[in-house]
């Protein structure tokens, strides 16, 4: 690069023993910090869960029974005590890796939640590929071309679809895509009769996740391309590729090889909030779209007032984010040397 770019040589990228030791007391650090933070999150959710509106006892008991009734049903799930005695019943649990027992399911917690994971995190990472590589490559191509029609109406796009609520997204998806052309179904995983084993089965699967990933991913493209476009307008601008054009390297390589190197780092930032967007979107989407995932099963627990489903999906949501986070800080780091913890 002749000097010219602004990050360090190859050499000084390399994981000397130095660099190992500093990532690794980082990491130290904050896995230690983890554990006090997701513990900090499930106090939290246990406490706004408790105090919610509604009784899943009466919900159980039905509408006929009595009072009696219902107390015996309280006191059998273990609702009759203070919050305190609860709480401290409810992490008795946990550190045993018990989730505990759905009232509506009549099923241990985690073994309804990781069926339905995989279906989020299926629908989920199809989400961000997609979101990542789209929005970054209208970032990039509407960088290029400031202020023509192309960069206008991305612009004016991205900012638009960024505000509309994803159940709208979902909803237009599928009176336009669904009911009105019929090329995509308008629910469900599966076809009916349909399941993993069973011929054409994949075809039938990508059939079914396309509407509601795109959904998904749609914000999420809108906010990769802003922050892509605004990055790269900022790095162009800099004197090391004023000096790469001079040298004469094509328009090409100066955009990919010295801008976009640059202006990944504000990109990788987005991406812990990329995932936040895609978990709490999740719930919307799902519902909207009938996938069988964590955000369908936790809206329908809150009808049901399943507590312990709740809170099991809400540990398991703030684990991925905050893992996120640490593979994003992670990942800084390697990409640009100079950032060292």
């Amino acid at each position: 690069h002749g000097g010219a770019a602004p990050f360090l040589p190859a050499a000084d990228c390399r994981l000397t023993p130095e660099l190992f030791l500093a990532t690794t007391r980082y990491l130290r650090s904050v896995l230690l910090l983890l554990l006090p933070t997701l513990l900090l999150v499930t106090i939290i959710n246990f406490v706004l869960v408790r105090m919610a509106p509604g009784d899943p006892a009466v919900l159980i008991a039905g509408p006929d029974a009595t009072l009696a009734q219902v107390e015996q049903i309280r006191e059998s799930l273990g609702l009759n005590g203070s919050i305190i005695d609860q709480l401290l019943a409810y992490f008795g649990k946990l550190i045993v890796g018990d989730f505990g027992y759905s009232y509506t399911f009549k099923q241990p917690v985690m073994d309804i939640l990781l069926p339905k994971m995989g279906n989020t995190l299926l629908l989920s990472g199809i989400a961000f590929i997609f979101s990542l590589v789209v929005g970054v490559g209208l970032g990039i191509l509407s960088a290029t071309r400031p202020g023509g029609i192309a960069d206008r109406i991305g612009v004016a796009t991205s900012v638009i679809i960024y505000a509309m609520p994803s159940f709208l997204i979902g909803v237009l998806a599928i009176m336009i895509f669904a009911v009105y052309w019929r090329w995509f179904p308008t629910e469900g995983m599966f076809s009916l009769g349909m399941k993993w084993g069973k011929e054409g089965a994949f075809g039938d699967l990508v059939r079914h996740i396309v509407l509601p990933a795109a959904t998904l991913a749609l914000p999420n493209i809108a906010l990769f391309a802003r922050m892509t476009r605004s990055s790269m307008l900022e790095v162009i601008k800099q004197d090391y590729i004023v000096l790469a054009r001079s040298k004469g390297l094509n328009e090409r390589a100066v955009y990919i090889r010295h801008g976009f190197r640059n202006a990944l780092m504000s990109v990788v930032t987005l991406i812990g909030l990329a995932v936040s967007n895609l978990l709490m979107g999740s719930a919307i989407v799902e519902t909207v779209f009938s996938w069988p995932g964590m955000g369908k099963l936790m809206y329908d627990a809150v009808t049901l007032r399943d507590y312990n489903i709740l809170l099991g999906g809400f540990i398991v949501f703030s684990l991925v984010q905050l893992l996120s986070s640490l593979i994003t800080d992670i990942v800084y780091t390697r990409l640009d040397p100079r950032v060292r913890y």
